[in-house]
């Protein structure tokens, strides 16, 4: 299963990762990561917040996600990882 990291300089969990999560439920892994969390920031090369990063179990390299921070634009985005 695809693991999906949203990488947050703020607290709590954001409304549109709760609704993601909801609808890709079984389908994708959510997480939240925060930008105290200096290790993750820095192997996956987080520059800015907020970042998604996708990781599938078959790659090496994650997959970063750099459009619009909209819940629709993302939702397409996450929607080809959940389909494979």
């Amino acid at each position: 299963m695809p693991k999906v990291m949203f990488f947050s300089d703020k607290t709590g969990v954001p409304l549109v990762v709760k609704a993601l999560s909801r609808n890709f439920n079984k389908k994708l892994s959510f997480g939240i990561v925060r930008a105290s969390s200096t290790d993750a920031v820095r192997q996956y090369g987080v520059k800015k917040f907020p970042t998604i990063v996708v990781v599938k179990s078959n790659q090496k390299k994650p997959n970063l996600y750099d459009k619009e921070m909209t819940y629709k634009a993302i939702f397409d985005y996450l929607n080809f990882f959940s389909e494979q």
